[in-house]
């Protein structure tokens, strides 16, 4: 079984903002999938994406913890940051206009990308483009 989920920023930000519409049903995923002990990816463009809107609706001090949170995740196999490459970046683009949705962000069109790419079947994620691309 495969046990690894490419993780979003809206699944990060409801994890993090406990006021969030999401927020408990993002933690009792998230300790569900730590529980089946899966792995989370998620891509330096979703790191950014997310660092930036934890700062600006939070502030610092919670940019700062959820950024100290990725890297210990990191050092212990929690997550995997995949890094766009000039190739995965010209696939991205190429879908990003494909989608006609208007609302589709070329950071979600990256990460529809990367699952592609790396066999992944599911997302941890409360934005509709996910599942309206068939992951789970």
């Amino acid at each position: 079984m495969d046990r690894r989920v490419f993780i979003d920023t809206s699944a990060f930000y409801a994890l993090t903002d406990s006021g969030d519409i999401n927020h408990e049903r993002a933690v009792k995923i998230y300790n569900n999938l730590l529980k089946k002990r899966y792995e989370f990816l998620l891509s330096d463009m979703v790191f950014a994406e997310t660092v930036t809107l934890i700062r600006r609706r939070l502030g610092y001090r919670a940019s700062l913890m959820f950024s100290d949170t990725i890297k210990e995740g990191i050092a212990t196999g929690l997550f995997e940051i995949i890094f766009v490459t000039e190739g995965l970046f010209r696939k991205s683009l190429k879908l990003f206009f494909q989608i006609k949705d208007r609302k589709i962000s070329f950071v979600d069109a990256t990460s529809l990308t990367i699952m592609k790419e790396k066999s992944i079947r599911k997302a941890f994620a409360f934005d509709v483009h996910f599942e309206r691309y068939g992951y789970k």
